[in-house]
Parts: structure tokens; sequence; C-alpha cells
């Protein structure tokens, strides 16, 4: 936890850095959304998991744009405001019960929940 910060930055552990991401990301983070994120236009998960999820009661974000979790801003104050801890516990314990993405890690909660115009674009 980092109960003092207001933001972070997430780095995946296979990205190299050659440049001071402190000043690149400055400002980054516009209004009220919980992360900023590299979209993309495809998205490796279909529509029907997004459909399961909804039927589980999960307010799924937009399928499309979707994004690249290797490299995130997170708003630490709307992420605790909007509680995203509990949504993301939730998703993951609906995944863990009926296996909806085996083959895609860790990022899927994070797509499925903040995708869309969840997110803003860095």
């Amino acid at each position: 936890r980092l109960p003092e910060a207001s933001s972070c930055i997430w780095i995946d552990s296979d990205i190299i850095v050659n440049s001071d991401l402190v000043s690149e990301f400055a400002g980054r983070l516009h209004g009220s959304k919980p992360i900023a994120a590299f979209p993309r236009q495809h998205n490796n998960l279909s529509k029907k998991t997004y459909a399961s999820l909804r039927n589980e009661g999960v307010h799924v974000g937009d399928r499309l744009p979707s994004f690249n979790a290797g490299v995130l801003l997170f708003n630490l104050d709307t992420w605790r405001t909007e509680n995203w801890d509990t949504e993301m516990q939730k998703v993951c314990k609906i995944n863990e019960d009926r296996n909806l993405w085996p083959d895609f890690g860790s990022q899927p909660p994070l797509v499925v929940l903040l995708g869309g115009d969840r997110f803003d674009r860095l």
C-alpha cells in the first residue's frame, strides 16, 4: 500500500526504460480516471467473457479501446475512492471459479474493468 501517494507508475519487468518517466508522464492523469495506459484497438478476451462477467454482476468496461497493462499510471486517489481493489478481487475470484482466461495472466481484470472510456490515454 502507498497510503500517502496520490499516483504511481507500474512498469512490467520486461520493459527497458531509457529516460526519466516522471517528467514524461507528469500531468498525464486527467480528471478522475483510475489509470492512464497506452491504448490498443484489439482485445484478446472474447465477447463471451464479457457477457459472463456481466451475468455475474460485474460492471465491465467497453471491449475497445483496450490497453496494454505493461506500463500504467495509477491515480491512487480515484482508485481508492471508487474501490477498484474490491472490483479487481471480485473479477479474479470469478476467473478462479470459472477459468474465463487461462492464457492471459494478470492483465484481464484490469482490461475488463477499465477498458473503453474508463482510462486516460498515454
